[in-house]
């Protein structure tokens, strides 16, 4: 090899090194964004995936007769929540629960859930208004920058 090769050889590798540092130091926010987004990702597929649960659950708990329930639905006034007594909001701690299908990721405490009757002047009817959500203070309230999914559905009590 000559010795003016020599020196391209050098620029160029130099070149090739500042352009990598450039590149990586641009793509680098872009892969720290990408996890986050991910993570959120995976939380607002699960609030879907526990909103349906939720949503069979209330469901299942209208189903069972009115002798067997401590409040059938006739009890509940507009705006009052299905479990009344206990307070309880985490999902894996829901009274008439089944198992949530199964998954990798284990249900935590942070995920809360608030189930709301309305219309209840119907016989034997009213409309619940499920709220689930990623509790991610710990709080068991729904703040305004934590992600939460809504449905509503109309329930009949079995007579």
């Amino acid at each position: 090899m000559r010795q003016g090769e020599r020196g391209n050889s050098y620029i160029e590798v130099i070149i090739s090194i500042a352009l990598v540092g450039i590149i990586g130091t641009s793509l680098a926010p872009l892969f720290a964004n990408m996890v986050s987004t991910s993570e959120k990702m995976k939380r607002e597929t699960r609030l879907v995936e526990m909103g349906g649960y939720v949503g069979q659950y209330v469901l299942r708990w209208a189903q069972f007769s009115p002798n067997s329930k401590i409040f059938g639905i006739d009890f509940f006034e507009d705006g009052t929540e299905l479990e009344l007594l206990s307070g309880e909001r985490r999902i894996n701690r829901l009274t008439f629960g089944n198992a949530l299908p199964s998954s990798d990721d284990p249900i935590t405490d942070h995920y809360k859930t608030k189930i709301l009757f309305w219309e209840t002047d119907r016989v034997d009817r009213a409309v619940a208004q499920i709220t689930v959500w990623y509790d991610a203070n710990l709080n068991n309230e729904l703040d305004l920058t934590e992600s939460h999914y809504e449905l509503s559905t109309i329930v009949t009590e079995r007579r």
